[in-house]
């Protein structure tokens, strides 16, 4: 059984620039071929198209496929905005046009705001609460309209401009604030990028005080876990005293936490004695469950970073972020207040709010069930029509992950029969657009053709581009080093070192292999400039395999931070970060490829000489690379010691116990290696 939580994940964006989409896609069109009787569950609260969808999988399955569309949900939620009272915004936008107005007849042709004028703009902060789950009325009655504070909160300018904003991360950490007063009461709040969420953090935690939260045993295990591998406590994102307590009540949870942070901070969260307010991405917007009872949206508008400015976010971004208020079986009411990206007046005398609130309101009259899910294979075949060889990277990586056949002269025999399977291609059938269909794949097997040179005898390397993602020269060239030029040695240090030689001799690999956006964040602003995948590469070779030792050596991320002299100084060591987060896992696959070439020709009978190269140190290698050990050994030691130690304790603690460990034994497996180590522990332990 196939069972595909968050299954709307299946729907990219229209600038969604990660594979994610795809992959889930294919992983269940390649099931269908592989595991054909396979049982499908595909959950989520935000589909609104189930009936189409169970109609597609009852054709892909061969079996009924029954939809279920239930509004039931376990929590309660009342939904509102933070709106402001129209004569005061009023009279702050005719103090800002007046003074703008004096500085230009003062002959300051571009004057900035004042500092003593942004200080003076305070407005008090209402809620327009919808007294039905749905907004989906235009009745007065239908909202009730309550001060959110007794004070009134600073909003900002448009230093250009001079437009009035609402200082959408201030007001929502003060607003979290005040419900977290409350004993108990635990408010999330929804920032739209990382350093929002840090200001947001920054200024909930002020408004609270100190709090000095006493962390639990596992806290401090995992706050020391954190420290090991940052090796500075200052780049932590929570600042403790004394090494126990928490020091402030508000914390953050993004995609640049390790997982021990992570864990760290969910753990603090989830404590009724623990911290009251939580400032996060939409990292955790996808499913999450942790007990808030408020949340505060700061701001219904997020960057968009294709046409480079703010854009209305979607629906089911909103719906799916508004969700994490309540939580079943412990608060069965949740409060969600957006604070819209602009300022909203509102005057209830007359009936009258500003403009922006229709925008929410659009969002909010609908159903959570609001998504409908399309096949994200649809709009790439559709640009692979039209643009052929120019459609983008992710066509690429489409076209070499479709499967290919050796066995016959049919080569895309397997690749149609798999695009013929898809959400996309069941649609056009519905639609009776077979022609359409036909093209489409058509153009498709064309551009794979073009794409990875293929003739009417694809070989060994074309088979595994298919299954693996990666261009079939690169398994060429990995088998052509391997029969011409092994490492002498057969240790894990000698095949990281091999691997590393290629790399640097072939850096294209690199980008070919590591997502862009995984390296732009990495490499810096500058990187993104970069037009091909060679210019890239060869940029980025050196930086990235200077990182990758200095993590496989056992540094810190302190250490790691320091070999990018380029780079600001940050507090967070952001770039270290995004190296260990998003570049080294794609990284440590690259370091995969040389086992599966091996094994795939030992299997395939296409080389005997592959056969003497395999070894666990061959086989473990992407493994070592991900977790950070140059021996296999420190690799077992790691799964021994489990979530005990950190990588750093694994290294320094091989160094006290390196002598007690048996000889090696030749040949040996995996599992004979991983008890070869084991009882060497036991010994030590004992000791």
């Amino acid at each position: 059984m196939l069972v595909f939580d968050e299954c709307h994940l299946l729907h990219a964006g229209v600038n969604d620039r990660s594979r994610r989409a795809v992959d889930a896609m294919l992983s269940i069109l390649n099931l269908s071929t592989h595991a054909p009787k396979a049982d499908y569950l595909l959950l989520s609260a935000m589909m609104s198209n189930a009936e189409e969808v169970a109609a597609w999988i009852t054709e892909l399955s061969g079996r009924k496929c029954l939809p279920l569309n239930m509004a039931w949900k376990p929590t309660r939620q009342v939904r509102g905005s933070v709106v402001f009272p129209s004569d005061q915004v009023a009279d702050l936008r005719k103090r800002l046009a007046a003074k703008r107005q004096e500085l230009l007849a003062a002959g300051k042709r571009k004057p900035g705001p004042p500092a003593a004028l942004k200080r003076e703009l305070k407005a008090r902060p209402l809620g327009l609460l919808g007294l039905r789950f749905r907004w989906d009325s235009m009745r007065r009655d239908d909202y009730a309209l309550l001060p959110l504070s007794e004070s009134e909160m600073l909003l900002s300018i448009n230093a250009k401009t001079w437009k009035l904003t609402p200082n959408v991360n201030s007001v929502a950490a003060e607003i979290a604030s005040l419900a977290s007063r409350k004993e108990g009461v635990k408010s999330l709040i929804f920032a739209q990028t990382i350093p929002y969420a840090i200001s947001a953090q920054d200024a909930a935690g002020r408004h609270l005080g100190e709090a000095n939260i006493a962390l639990t045993e596992d806290e401090r295990h995992l706050y020391n876990l954190a420290l090991d591998e940052l090796g500075d406590e200052s780049a932590l994102y929570i600042e403790v005293v004394g090494m126990t307590v928490a020091r402030w009540p508000s914390l953050c949870h993004h995609g640049l936490l390790l997982p021990t942070e992570r864990q760290l901070h969910e753990s603090l969260f989830q404590r009724p004695n623990g911290v009251s307010v939580l400032v996060a991405t939409s990292t955790l917007a996808q499913g999450m469950n942790l007990p808030s009872h408020v949340v505060v949206i700061a701001g219904d508008s997020k960057f968009d970073a294709e046409n480079k400015q703010l854009a209305q976010m979607k629906a089911h971004d909103l719906l799916n972020a508004a969700g994490r208020a309540g939580r079943a079986g412990q608060s069965s009411y949740g409060l969600v207040l957006v604070v819209p990206s602009d300022v909203v007046e509102i005057n209830d005398s007359s009936n009258q709010i500003g403009k922006h609130w229709k925008s929410l309101q659009g969002i909010f009259s609908q159903s959570d069930q609001c998504l409908a899910i399309e096949d994200p294979l649809e709009s790439i075949l559709d640009r692979i029509q039209v643009l052929g060889e120019d459609a983008g990277g992710d066509a690429d990586y489409l076209l070499r992950r479709l499967p290919i056949s050796t066995q016959n002269s049919d080569v895309d025999g397997p690749a149609e029969l798999l695009l013929k399977k898809s959400f996309a291609a069941f649609k056009l059938r519905k639609q009776a657009q077979e022609d359409q269909l036909t093209d489409r794949i058509d153009c498709a097997l064309r551009a794979r053709r073009k794409l990875q040179e293929l003739d009417e005898e694809p070989d060994w390397a074309d088979k595994m581009a298919a299954n693996y993602g990666a261009p079939s020269e690169v398994f060429r060239e990995i088998w052509a080093r391997l029969e011409t030029s092994p490492p002498a040695g057969r240790t894990t240090l000698d095949w990281f070192t091999w691997t590393v030689k290629w790399l640097t001799e072939r850096p294209v690999v690199v980008s070919q292999m590591i997502r862009r956006e995984s390296l732009d964040g990495f490499m810096g602003e500058s990187f993104k400039s970069c037009d091909d995948d060679k210019e890239r590469g060869e940029r980025a070779v050196h930086a990235v395999l200077a990182a990758l030792k200095a993590w496989f050596d056992g540094k810190t991320l302190a250490e790691i931070q320091k070999l990018k002299p380029t780079v600001q100084q940050q507090k967070h060591f952001e770039q270290a970060r995004r190296f260990v987060l998003r570049v080294l896992p794609e990284l440590a696959y690259v370091f995969s490829l040389p086992d599966l070439v091996c094994r795939h020709l030992v299997a395939e009978g296409s080389s005997s000489d592959m056969a003497e190269l395999t070894s666990v140190e061959l086989e473990k290698l992407g493994s070592c690379v991900r977790e950070g050990y140059d021996t296999v050994e420190k690799l077992a030691l790691a799964k021994i010691r489990g979530k005990t130690a950190s990588r750093i304790r694994v290294h320094r603690q091989w160094k006290e116990m390196d002598w007690w460990m048996a000889p090696k034994v030749p040949g040996e497996s995996w599992q004979e290696l991983f008890e070869r180590v084991r009882r060497s522990v036991q010994a030590y332990d004992q000791e």
